[in-house]
């Protein structure tokens, strides 16, 4: 008798124990009990119910998902293009259709703003966005913005009151966080996936831009082709992200997804719908990241920290100060441990703006206050393509529709807009608006990028022979300008 209640007492007390460890290993879990009825009884018993029921991760979920779902948009393109693009998802079909599902976009306005990727809507034709409620909208060229050195567009559809997400803070996002990924994956239209962010401050080498950004949010969870400019929310349905590009040899998920942080997507959004061109601020010198072989010559504690290799003269950081060999630890009062890192810090400032730097110098730790600088060395705005093309040569030019160059029988070329009298342009050379450029220095002319990375090439004072049409004259005309020297 004694034995029977010892052994009671035991599996008593092993019982408590287990269900105590299993309650300690998972929190946020409960056991759920139900009533039902006895087929035998008359009366209602409590049963166990052999499930486990999370009270916080799945219940946000469900939340976060219909939120995020609303303001996630489709996106399909009319655009033709004659050889293979990197679509952040793999290598896409090197000759699209005249519509072609391409991805997703995020409503970040009431009145129509929309943000996606700029792989998503480059290439020609109108572009169609078709919102989650069905409606479906058709976005001109005119009204698309691209940033290509982060990957970012900005489109704006003639709507109201349309639902939208709440922005998050990214510098806020903490590996092992739980994340949903929302978008239009194989042209499945509002699919969510959920997963934990992995790893912050990614740099794959992905971009092509004159001066790109990498400093992805990484995840497991599952994206696809048709996913690139789709939401990543936390659990409170903030967006902390756009969904940009996975890690991966078949072109499929493999288990790594990358998300261009939010707070970089909204100093894109909020420079390219202001200023038409991001405002993008320099801190003037060639950085490394901290490794063992810095972390030993230079005697310092960790390899955290950005080392300066060459600090350029009279740039941002040689005006603060700054040294070869110092190590920057902190931008304005946040960690900087790596070159993505500090490149996400340093994008959320303007040229002009003063931020404050700490730096370890000889074992010691010192401040600084920094003025960002734009690319060309000064605090003054950022200036797009067209505007510096207007300054330097007083002209406007644009780029033609596929249509366009259908109907003059021309496979490429750039139309000049217009020419200020007394300009640059018209001061040596006798061009008018309407001329379609086809060759600079005997360079193929497709878009307005490549005549403007022509007078890049080109030394001021130096001249360039353009090579095309005028619409109601086939024959070719030829025009010569000089470049206004560096003087004038």
């Amino acid at each position: 008798m004694r034995s029977s209640v010892l052994l009671v007492v035991i599996a008593s007390i092993v019982s408590v124990s287990v269900c105590e460890l299993y309650h300690r290993s998972f929190p946020h879990q409960k056991v759920v009990f139900t009533h039902v009825k006895d087929a035998n009884s008359s009366r209602n018993k409590s049963v166990r119910w052999n499930a486990y029921e999370q009270l916080s991760a799945p219940d946000a979920f469900v939340n976060a998902a219909e939120v995020s779902s609303q303001a996630v948009v489709h996106i399909e393109t009319q655009a033709r293009s004659s050889g293979g693009s990197y679509d952040g998802f793999g290598y896409g079909d090197p000759y699209r259709s005249n519509k072609e599902p391409r991805g997703s976009g995020v409503v970040i306005s009431q009145d129509g703003y929309i943000v996606t990727n700029s792989h998503v809507v480059q290439g020609e034709g109108d572009i169609e966005v078709k919102l989650h409620d069905g409606r479906s909208y058709v976005v001109k060229r005119d009204n698309v913005k691209l940033d290509t050195d982060t990957d970012l567009a900005l489109l704006k559809i003639n709507a109201k009151e349309l639902p939208t997400l709440k922005i998050g803070d990214s510098n806020d996002v903490k590996v092992g966080e739980w994340v949903l990924a929302v978008g239009n994956p194989f042209n499945l239209s509002s699919t969510v996936t959920a997963g934990i962010v992995s790893a912050k401050g990614r740099d794959l080498g992905m971009l092509q831009g004159e001066h790109p950004i990498e400093s992805f949010i990484q995840t497991d969870a599952a994206v696809n082709p048709g996913n690139s400019g789709g939401a990543l929310v936390n659990t409170n349905g903030e967006l902390i992200g756009i969904n940009t590009a996975i890690a991966t040899r078949s072109g499929t998920f493999s288990g790594y997804s990358f998300a261009i942080p939010i707070n970089i997507a909204s100093k894109v959004i909020n420079d390219l719908k202001e200023k038409g061109v991001v405002d993008r601020g320099f801190i003037g010198a060639n950085i490394s990241d901290v490794d063992a072989r810095i972390k030993m010559e230079m005697g310092l504690p960790d390899m955290t920290g950005v080392h300066i290799d060459y600090t350029f003269p009279n740039g941002a950081s040689d005006k603060a100060g700054l040294k070869k060999g110092d190590v920057i630890i902190e931008l304005h009062g946040l960690e900087v441990n790596s070159i993505p890192q500090l490149d996400e810090r340093l994008f959320e400032f303007s040229p002009g703006d003063k931020i404050n730097v700490t730096y370890i110098r000889g074992g010691k730790q010192f401040h600084t206050e920094m003025t960002v600088l734009n690319s060309s060395g000064d605090s003054g705005p950022t200036m797009s393509m067209e505007q510096e093309l207007l300054e330097k040569l007083g002209a406007e030019f644009e780029e033609l529709t596929y249509s366009e160059l259908d109907q003059l029988g021309l496979r490429n070329g750039v139309r000049v807009k217009s020419v200020r009298k007394g300009s640059p342009m018209s001061r040596t050379s006798s061009i008018r608006a309407g001329y379609i450029i086809k060759k600079a220095n005997n360079r193929a002319i497709k878009k307005v990028r490549d005549f403007y990375d022509e007078l890049l090439n080109t030394s001021s004072g130096e001249g360039i022979m353009l090579e095309g049409v005028y619409p109601d004259q086939r024959t070719p005309i030829f025009h010569a300008f000089s470049l206004p020297k560096a003087e004038d």
